[in-house]
C-alpha cells in the first residue's frame, strides 16, 4: 500500500492487487530514458545484476513516490521483494536485507528522506538508506515461525504528533494466505521508533477487542487523518468483514462507519484529501444487491466529507459493465489515488477483466473520464469510450485491471498504477501511458522486449542452446511460461500464448530445429509446447488423441523434458510423476511402466541413446534409448539433474531425506552437500571442477531457509556463498553459458533472473564450508535391485487401530518401542486429531528426549508396503514417520523414512512406499521424536502388495452402485463395516437425542469435517447435529434417509450439501446428480414436512477457475437452484466465498482444493450464518 507523507502537506492512499487475466502482449512506447540492454560483465567479479527480462510478471502490492524526491520510487510485490528507482521508474535496482519477500505497503519518515518503513507478511522492516537495504524490526513480536507467518503487517504509520510513536497494522491487502493462525487484525504500538513493539488491540468484525485470543480481521488499509485531526490521533482503516473503521485515540478504540455504503460490497483501499479532515474516497468492488440477485451490481467510488459518518456514491462517468454473477468480469474498483498537489485530480480503474479502463477526475471525483485502455481487450473492445482513449501496450498479456494509483506528490500529471504483471505510468495527466517495467526493443521487432530491472518471475528453469551461441530460454511460473532470447540475452520474446498465456512452464529442451517445453502448475496440465521450425510456429500438445492428458486439465504437472540434438523426434517427458515417450516429434505418446514418481531428465550430449531419469526410488539410467532402465540408487528425491563433461551425474535432493547435492562417479554415490534446500545444480562446461548450486525454500513462513547461490571450484570439496547483488536468495534456476566462459545465470523464486561473471581461477572471499559423507549416506544411496513380488502364500500381519479409535489412556495396540534418551509418554489424544475420534500423541514432557512409538506386524522380505496417514508436531522437535524392518530374531535391518516434520507444523498427510529387504520377517510402523515437544499420528493405513492390511471384519457388505438415482449404502474397502456402523450410530443418536436436535446437517466429508471450534461456538448451541459421512454421493445419502436416519427427529431446519463425490468415484452425469438431489429433497419434504431445507450449492473444487470441474459445478448448481421453492426449500450458493480475486482457490482455504481448511470453514461460516439464523427461527 502506498503512502505519501509530508510535514506540511500530508496525503495517503492504500493499494492492493488481484491476478488479472487479459489479452496478448503488445508493445509499449519508449520511456524518456531506456535501460542498458547489451550484456556487459560487471566491473567486479561475481556481482549479480538483473538480467532485465521483461517485467514484472508478478503481483505488485505497493508503489511509493518519495515526498522529498519525485524521481525516487519504491515498488513491492506479494512475493517479489522491493525494487528501487532513482529515475522515476525508467530503471529499477535491487534491494537487500529481507528474510522473506512477501511485501505490503511503504511509509516514509515525515522529515528524513532516507528513512522508510514497509510492512511484510513477516513483520515490519526499516530502511535508513532510502530503501536500498532493509532491517527486520520484530522486537516484542512473537518469535519467528517456521510453519506459518506469525504476525503479518500491512502498514506502519508515524504518529503525526510524535515520530517516535509508531503503529503497525496486521493484515495484507493482497489477501495473502498463511497456514496456522497468524495475528490478523492486530495493531502494534512502539514508543521508541520501532525498536520494540507491544500489542495494542485487535480489529474484529464488530470493532476491536483487547482480549488476547480475539479472532482478528485482515486490515487492508490504514492512514492517519491529515493536519490537526491526525495530530490528535484520528485514524482510518478498512478491514475484512469489519468494513471502514475510525479511531480518535491513536488506535486504542475503533468504531465502524458504513452508513451509505452498499451492503455486502467489498472495499480494500481508500484515499484521503491532503488538507481537509474527514474527506475520503473509497474504492468499492462489485456486489450482490440482494441474496437472490441474478447479477452483480457494479462497484464505483464512494465519498465522505465527515470522516465516514455518511457516504455517498461519486461514480458519474465510471464504467458499469455487468456480466451476470461473475465478479471478475463485472465492473469493480479496487483502488483510488488523489494528487497531493491538486486534490481535485483523482485516478481510479475499472478492474473488470474484459473492460479494464483507467479513469481520471479533475473535479474531486464528481465526474470521471476514461484515459487509458488496452488494445484488443475483451468482447466489447469496440466500445467508443475505450477506442477514443490511449491504448496502452505492454510486454505481458494481463488486461488493464489495476490495483490502485500512486500520484506524484509534486505533480498531478504523474501517476503510477500496477497489477499482477506491469506498471502503467503517465507523465502528462493521463493523455499517454507506458509500461514502467518493460519497453519494446527499438530494433528487434514488435514482439521483442527489454525489462527495466524489476522482474517478479518465479523461476523454474533456464536453458542455453547447445548449438547456437546467444540463444536461451527462461521458464517461469504464470506468464513467465516461456521467453526466448536470440541476441545474447539482450531482448526477449514470449512463446507461451497457447492454450492461454498463463499456467507456467517448467522445462524446455533444444533439439536441432525443434524446441519442446512443458507447461503447467498447481496440479494442472497445460500441455507440451513444440516448435519444429526454430520458433516460427508453435503447437501445444495434449489430449487423448495424442496419448496425453487433456490440455488445461488436472492431469498432472509436466516437469522434465528431453530430446537429443541429433534425434529431435525422440522425446521423453514426465507428467504427474509418470514417464512418457514419443518417437514421432510429439504427435503420439505412450506412458512407460517405470516404477516410482519421476521428475527430471538429463542426457549424455555425446550419446543419443544414453540418458537418466530421477525418481522417488532413486536414479534410473538407460543406454538403449529407453528400451530398458537400470536403477542406480542415489537420493530418493526425483530432483533436478545435470551431467558434466566427464560423464559424472549430479542430483539435487531438494527437501527430501538426506537432502543436499549428490554425485555419481564410476558407480559410486557421494553426498557433497547436506543442505536440504539445494534445489538445482550446474557444472561449468569449460571446467567440470567448477560447480554452482541454487537453494530454494517456499514462502508461507517468516524466514526463508534458502541461502542463495553456492560455488565450488574444487569439484565439491569446499563451497563458498556468492550472493553479492542478489535481491533474493531463493530460486530454482542455475545455468552456465556454454558460449560465454564464466557467465552464470540464477533464477530466483519471485524476483526474476540475475546474471554474473565468474572469472577463471577466481574464488569468492566468503567463508568456505564443506561436508564429509558418512557411511549412512553411502548405505542410503546404494542401489538395491527391485525386490521380487512377495509370494501369495506368505503371511502379512494386520495393522490394528490405525484411526486410534480404540483405547483409553493410550491407543490400543501401539506402544513405546524404544527410548534413546529422556522420558516419553504415549497418549491417546481425544482433543487433537486429524479426523477423529482420537490421535496417537508422543510427548517428551517438556524436556529433551528421543524415542519412538510403534506397532509391529509380520511381513516377509519382498513385501511392498504402502503407508499413509497424517502427522503433526509442536515444539522444537524432529519427527520421522517410518517403516523399520527386522529379521525373525529382531535384528534391525532398514529404517525407511516416509514423512519428516519439525518444530510447529500443522496436520500433514503423507503416503510412502517401502520394499522390505532380504532377510526381513517383521516391519514396524514407527513415529520417532527427537527434541523437546510433541508429535501426533492419525489415520494410519497400510497396504501390502497392493492390498489393505488394516484390521477388518470378515463380513463384507455389497459394493456400492454408481448411479446417483439408485439408492445404495456406502462401502469402505479398508473398513468394510465402517460405513454401516457410522450410519447405525447416527440412527442411535437420533433416537437418543431426538428432543434436543433442532437442526440436521447432511452431507459428505465437507460436512463431516466441520471445524470443531466453529461448530461448538455457532451450531452446537442451536441444537445442530452433524450427519456427514466422508465419501458419500447422492445415492448414499438417499439410502441413509430411506433407512431411518432422520425418522425419530422433527428438526426445524435441514442443511444439505451433496454431489461432489458423484464427480469421481460415485460417478453420475450432471443431470443424474441434479435429479438425484431433487429426489432426495422430495424425500426429506415427505419425511420431515415441518422442516425447512437449506440446499447448499456444491463448493468449487480444483485450483484453476478454468478447469472443467468448475464449469460442471456451476451447471449443476444452476439446476439445484431450480429445486428451491423460495419457501420451505431455499438454495444458497456460497462458492464465491472460497475464491481469490482471480477466481483461483488458495491452499490456505482448501488445502487439497476440495476440503476447506480452518480458514476455509471460517469463510463457509461467514457466508452461511445469516441465512442459517434466519431459517432456523
Amino acid at each position: 500500500m502506498t503512502t505519501l507523507k509530508r510535514t506540511a502537506l500530508l496525503t495517503s492512499y492504500c493499494i492492493s492487487i488481484a491476478l488479472v487475466p487479459g489479452v496478448e502482449a503488445a508493445a509499449a512506447p519508449p520511456a524518456a530514458k531506456q535501460p542498458r540492454s547489451r550484456w556487459v560483465p560487471a566491473a567486479k567479479p561475481l556481482v549479480w545484476r538483473t538480467l532485465n527480462e521483461p517485467g514484472c510478471g508478478g503481483a505488485m502490492t505497493a508503489l511509493a513516490v518519495s515526498p522529498f524526491n519525485s524521481r525516487h520510487l519504491l515498488v513491492a510485490g506479494d512475493m517479489l521483494g522491493v525494487g528501487l528507482s532513482t529515475d522515476g521508474g525508467d530503471h529499477w535496482q535491487s534491494t537487500t536485507g529481507f528474510k522473506s519477500w512477501e511485501i505490503a505497503d511503504f511509509t516514509w519518515h515525515p522529515t528524513d528522506p532516507k528513512t522508510v518503513w514497509v510492512g511484510t507478511m513477516s513483520g515490519p522492516y526499516l530502511s535508513r538508506d532510502g530503501g536500498r537495504t532493509w532491517h527486520e524490526k520484530r522486537g516484542g513480536f512473537p518469535p519467528a515461525a517456521s510453519g506459518q507467518y506469525s504476525a503479518p503487517i500491512q502498514k506502519v504509520l508515524y504518529d503525526p504528533a510524535d515520530p517516535n510513536h509508531l503503529l503497525a497494522f496486521g493484515g495484507s491487502s493482497r489477501f495473502w494466505q498463511s497456514p496456522g493462525k497468524p495475528l490478523w487484525g492486530a495493531i502494534w504500538e512502539s514508543r521508541n521508533g520501532g525498536e520494540n513493539w507491544s500489542r495494542l488491540t485487535t480489529i474484529t468484525p464488530d470493532g476491536a477487542s483487547s482480549a488476547p485470543g480475539a479472532e482478528g480481521r485482515n486490515i487492508t488499509c490504514a492512514l492517519y487523518a491529515p493536519g490537526a485531526a491526525g495530530r490528535k490521533g484520528v485514524l482510518y482503516i478498512t478491514a475484512s468483514d469489519a468494513g471502514f473503521l475510525t479511531s480518535a485515540d491513536n488506535g486504542r478504540t475503533w468504531s465502524r462507519r458504513v452508513r451509505g455504503l452498499p451492503p455486502g460490497a467489498g472495499y480494500t483501499r481508500f484515499a484521503l484529501h491532503p488538507t481537509v479532515p474527514g474527506t475520503l474516497w473509497l474504492a468499492v468492488g462489485s456486489y450482490k444487491s440482494t441474496l437472490d440477485a441474478t447479477q452483480r451490481t457494479p462497484g464505483g467510488i464512494w465519498k465522505t466529507s465527515d470522516g465516514g459518518l455518511n457516504w455517498r456514491e461519486s461514480s458519474q462517468g465510471l464504467g458499469r459493465h455487468v456480466q451476470g454473477l461473475n465478479g471478475n468480469t463485472t465492473s469493480h474498483y479496487d483502488g483510488v489515488g488523489v494528487a497531493p498537489s491538486d486534490p481535485r485530480v483523482l485516478y481510479t480503474n475499472d478492474g473488470a477483466w474484459s473492460t479494464g479502463v483507467n479513469y481520471r477526475s479533475g473535479d474531486g471525483g464528481v465526474t470521471w473520464q476514461p484515459v487509458a485502455s488496452k488494445t484488443n481487450l475483451g468482447s466489447d473492445s469496440n466500445d467508443p469510450s475505450k477506442r477514443r482513449v490511449f491504448q496502452l501496450k505492454t510486454a505481458y498479456p494481463a488486461g488493464l485491471s489495476m490495483a490502485t494509483f500512486t500520484v506524484d506528490p509534486k505533480s498531478a500529471n504523474v501517476a503510477y498504477a500496477f497489477n499482477s504483471e506491469f506498471i502503467s505510468r503517465t507523465r502528462d495527466g493521463g493523455k499517454t501511458w507506458d509500461d514502467a517495467t518493460a519497453y519494446r526493443a527499438p530494433k528487434s521487432g514488435p514482439d521483442a522486449w527489454i525489462g527495466r530491472g524489476y522482474s517478479g518471475l518465479c523461476s523454474q528453469n533456464f536453458r542455453f542452446s547447445p548449438t547456437r551461441p546467444g540463444d536461451a530460454l527462461l521458464i517461469g511460473m504464470d506468464a513467465g511460461k516461456l521467453w526466448r532470447s536470440q541476441d545474447n540475452l539482450q531482448t526477449w520474446t514470449f512463446h507461451g500464448k497457447e492454450p492461454w498465456p498463463w499456467g507456467g512452464g517448467n522445462d524446455a529442451v533444444y533439439a536441432g530445429k525443434a524446441i519442446y517445453a512443458t507447461y503447467g502448475q498447481f496440479g494442472q496440465y497445460l500441455g507440451i509446447g513444440r516448435t519444429l521450425d526454430d520458433g516460427k510456429t508453435w503447437t501445444t500438445l495434449g489430449g487423448k488423441v495424442r496419448g496425453l492428458p487433456e490440455t488445461n486439465s488436472s492431469g498432472g504437472v509436466p516437469l522434465g523434458i528431453y530430446a537429443h540434438k541429433d534425434r529431435p523426434a525422440d522425446v521423453w517427458t514426465t507428467i504427474g510423476g509418470a514417464l512418457y515417450h514419443s518417437a514421432d516429434a510429439g504427435e503420439t505418446w505412450g506412458k512407460t511402466s517405470l516404477d516410482g514418481w519421476k521428475g527430471w531428465i538429463a542426457g549424455d550430449p555425446n550419446d543419443p541413446a544414453h540418458f537418466y531419469v530421477t525418481s522417488d526410488k532413486g536414479l534410473y539410467e538407460t543406454v538403449d534409448s529407453g528400451a530398458s532402465f537400470v536403477p542406480l540408487g542415489g537420493p530418493k528425491a526425483a530432483g533436478r539433474i545435470t551431467l558434466d563433461t566427464l560423464g559424472r551425474v549430479y542430483v539435487a535432493a531438494h527437501r527430501s531425506e538426506r537432502g543436499g547435492l549428490w554425485r555419481r562417479e564410476k558407480g559410486t554415490w557421494t553426498r557433497l552437500l547436506d543442505d536440504p534446500f539445494v534445489a538445482n545444480v550446474a557444472v561449468d562446461p569449460a571446467n567440470p571442477s567448477r560447480l554452482a548450486v541454487a537453494t530454494n525454500d517456499d514462502p508461507y513462513h517468516d524466514h526463508s531457509s534458502a541461502s542463495g547461490v553456492w560455488l565450488s571450484a574444487d569439484a565439491g570439496k569446499t563451497w563458498r556463498q556468492a550472493n553479492n547483488g542478489l535481491a533474493m536468495t531463493r530460486g530454482y534456476a542455475i545455468a552456465f553459458d556454454p558460449w560465454t566462459p564464466g557467465r552464470l545465470v540464477f533464477g530466483s523464486f519471485g524476483r526474476g533472473y540475475f546474471v554474473t561473471q565468474w572469472p577463471k581461477n577466481y574464488v569468492p572471499s566468503t567463508t568456505p564450508k564443506s561436508y564429509v559423507a558418512t557411511a549412512d549416506d553411502n548405505r542410503f544411496a546404494s542401489a538395491i535391485p527391485p525386490p521380487a513380488p512377495a509370494p501369495a502364500a506368505l503371511r502379512v500381519g494386520s495393522l490394528k487401530n490405525g484411526d486410534m479409535s480404540a483405547g483409553t489412556q493410550t491407543p490400543t495396540d501401539w506402544r513405546i518401542a524404544w527410548t534413546g534418551r529422556g522420558k516419553l509418554s504415549l497418549v491417546r489424544d481425544a482433543q487433537i486429531y486429524k479426523a477423529g475420534p482420537a490421535a496417537l500423541r508422543l510427548d517428551t514432557g517438556g524436556a529433551d528426549a528421543m524415542g519412538q512409538a510403534a506397532q509391529t506386524i509380520d511381513a516377509p522380505a519382498g513385501t511392498r508396503l504402502s503407508l499413509s496417514g497424517a502427522v503433526k508436531s509442536q515444539g522444537k522437535v524432529k519427527v520421522n514417520v517410518a517403516i523399520q524392518s527386522f529379521t525373525a530374531d529382531w535384528k534391525a535391518l532398514e529404517f525407511k523414512q516416509v514423512k519428516y516434520a519439525q518444530n510447529d507444523s500443522e496436520w500433514t498427510s503423507f503416503t510412502g512406499d517401502v520394499a522390505l529387504p532380504p532377510g526381513a520377517a517383521r516391519a514396524a510402523v514407527t513415529l520417532l521424536v527427537e527434541g523437546t515437544g510433541k508429535a501426533w499420528l492419525d489415520e494410519v493405513k497400510l497396504t501390502a502388495n497392493g492390498k489393505p492390511v488394516n484390521s477388518a471384519s470378515a463380513a463384507v457388505p455389497a459394493a456400492e452402485t454408481q448411479n446417483p438415482l439408485v439408492p445404495s449404502p456406502g462401502y469402505w474397502p479398508e473398513y468394510p463395516k465402517g460405513w454401516r456402523n457410522l450410519h447405525e450410530d447416527f440412527v442411535a443418536k437420533a433416537r437418543r437425542d431426538a428432543s434436543k436436535i433442532k437442526v440436521v446437517f447432511l452431507g459428505d466429508s465437507i460436512t463431516q469435517s466441520w471445524d470443531k471450534a466453529l461448530w461448538q461456538k455457532h451450531f452446537a448451541p442451536a441444537g445442530a447435529v452433524n450427519f456427514g459421512i466422508g465419501g458419500d454421493g447422492v445415492q448414499q445419502l438417499q439410502w441413509r434417509v430411506d433407512h431411518g436416519e432422520l425418522d425419530p427427529l422433527t428438526p426445524k431446519l435441514i442443511v444439505l450439501m451433496i454431489g461432489i463425490n458423484n464427480f469421481w468415484g460415485k460417478k453420475g452425469t450432471s443431470d443424474e446428480i441434479a435429479q438425484g438431489t431433487a429426489k432426495l429433497v422430495k424425500t426429506l419434504r415427505e419425511k420431515q414436512p415441518q422442516s425447512k431445507i437449506l440446499l447448499l450449492g456444491i463448493l468449487p473444487a480444483i485450483e484453476s477457475p478454468t478447469d472443467g470441474t468448475r464449469v460442471r459445478i456451476k451447471a449443476i448448481n444452476a439446476q439445484y437452484a431450480k429445486i428451491a421453492d423460495g419457501r420451505s426449500v431455499r438454495f444458497l450458493d456460497i462458492g464465491n466465498a472460497f475464491l481469490e480475486p482471480d477466481g483461483r482457490i488458495s491452499k490456505a482455504v482448501m488445502g487439497d482444493y476440495l476440503h476447506p481448511t480452518s480458514a476455509g470453514y471460517q469463510r463457509y461460516l461467514d457466508a452461511l450464518l445469516p441465512t442459517f439464523e434466519e431459517m432456523r427461527k
